[in-house]
C-alpha cells in the first residue's frame, strides 16, 4: 500500500507524456485522444494525493 501512491504517480506522467505527443502530433494514440490520456492522468494523480494523505 505504500508503493502505490508512487506507482499512480508514475503511471500518470506516462499518460501525461503519451497526451503530450498525441497533442502535438494531433492524431490519437491507441485510439485515445489527448484529452481522455489528459484527464485519466488527472484522475491518477487525484488519487495518489487522496492515498498520500489517508496514510
Amino acid at each position: 500500500m505504500k508503493n502505490l501512491p508512487n506507482t499512480l504517480i508514475g503511471v500518470a506522467t506516462l499518460s501525461l507524456i503519451v497526451g503530450l505527443i498525441s497533442r502535438l502530433t494531433v492524431k490519437p494514440i491507441m485510439g485515445l485522444e489527448s484529452r481522455a490520456m489528459v484527464g485519466f492522468a488527472a484522475v491518477l494523480l487525484l488519487l495518489s494525493i487522496a492515498l498520500s494523505v489517508k496514510k
